[in-house]
């Protein structure tokens, strides 16, 4: 907006003034535009917004806090007993005792039945008795049967050591296999099969004479074979049954049958014929009667002749008991059937082990509380309307 200001000069008395030597005041008048607010025509509702507060309800969620007992479950191992069935097969070892009364059963009864043991001579001799090697011979035969008596008789020379003889008591005396030198060549003299002792067995006897046999470096041997003439008893059926378990069959082709104290029998021809009949069963043909206890000249011509008949057994040939037990222990382990055993038997399960433990928990629940609240509103009036309008104003001012 433009003001104008209009001035009015009022000259009064110049001349006077001037003129009288008296100056005279002058004033005029200023007039301004000023804007000026006036009210309009009708009046009209204004409203303005307002900021206010009030107090309110609200629904919130609280929880009620605590601990209660509770049972959980955890996952656990235990070990129980069972009754299983359970198939199982015997170990080699349990074999052997069976295997060895197999073959002495077997032994036995080949000397028993006829008919076998004829059989079985009709075997051809698988060695020839003209091989290089150590010779020995082994007499066999039960206690008291005059072997060690036999062996001192046979002696190089009245000084040469001797082995210890039986006193006439029945007792068992030799105890240990031992090879001697004597007139007929390395003679092994053993311990007699039925140890009135029982300190060993005849299985036990010929596991020994083969190891002394082994530590001599004996290559071939033949055998002795002992019967007291002057026992009621005839043994020599057990005597044999026992070198054959000991040594296999192949002991007879180098074997010498050995009628000790013949000049102390009671019954001499009937006794030599039991003796010769239970031989040809066996194959075996040479016997030699023996006369004790001093060294007889024919019957040592008669023993020096048949061991000349009879072919020496190279140690390879023999089958030692050890190895065939061994060999029918492992024929009746693979054969054996499978066997069944009820046992007792431990096993891990698993299982829910149940325990009462404090567990703390939260129950939630609602309430309603009162809160300020903030809202907008507005406020009315009823007003003129109010505008701007320019508006002269005039002053006086001296000048």
């Amino acid at each position: 907006m433009v003001s104008v200001s209009l001035v009015s000069v009022e000259i009064v008395g110049v001349s006077a003034g001037w003129f009288s030597g008296r100056r005279r005041r002058r004033t005029q008048t200023v007039c301004d535009e000023v804007p000026v607010e006036v009210e309009d025509g009708p009046q009209q509702k204004q409203c303005t917004p307002v900021a206010r507060t009030r107090t309110a309800l609200r629904t919130v969620t609280k929880f009620k806090q605590g601990t209660k007992n509770v049972t959980i479950f955890e996952q656990a191992t235990r070990y129980v007993n069972r009754t299983e069935w359970v198939e199982y097969r015997l170990p080699l070892e349990d074999f052997f005792p069976e295997a060895k009364q197999q073959i002495i059963n077997e032994t036995r009864e080949s000397l028993r039945g006829l008919a076998a043991a004829r059989h079985s001579t009709k075997t051809e001799v698988p060695f020839n008795s003209s091989d290089d090697g150590a010779e020995a011979i082994v007499t066999w035969g039960p206690s008291q049967a005059a072997k060690s008596t036999t062996v001192c008789q046979l002696k190089k020379s009245k000084d040469a050591d001797c082995p210890e003889v039986g006193d006439g008591s029945g007792e068992s005396t030799t105890d240990t296999p031992r090879l001697w030198d004597t007139i007929i060549g390395y003679v092994c003299d053993t311990p007699g099969g039925l140890d009135t002792q029982l300190r060993f067995s005849a299985e036990d006897v010929g596991r020994w004479v083969a190891t002394a046999l082994a530590a001599g470096g004996v290559r071939r041997v033949k055998f002795l074979v002992f019967d007291s003439m002057s026992n009621d008893l005839m043994l020599l059926r057990e005597t044999l049954s026992a070198l054959f378990t000991s040594f296999g069959t192949n002991a007879k082709h180098g074997t010498v049958v050995v009628a000790s104290k013949v000049n102390l029998a009671r019954s001499r021809a009937r006794r030599i014929n039991l003796l010769r009949e239970v031989m040809e069963n066996q194959g075996i043909n040479e016997l030699v009667e023996w006369n004790g206890p001093d060294l007889h000249h024919q019957s040592l011509e008669d023993l020096r002749a048949a061991l000349g008949r009879v072919p020496s057994v190279p140690i390879a040939a023999l089958d030692d008991l050890w190895e065939r037990q061994e060999r029918r222990a492992k024929e009746l382990f693979e054969n054996q059937l499978p066997r069944w055993e009820e046992v007792q038997m431990e096993f891990a399960e698993d299982y829910l082990e149940n325990r009462t433990v404090e567990e703390p928990y939260e129950i939630p629940y609602t309430e309603e509380e009162p809160y300020e609240e903030r809202y907008e509103s507005e406020e009315c009036t009823w007003a003129f309307v109010k505008k701007t309008v320019s508006q002269k104003v005039c002053r006086v001012v001296e000048v």
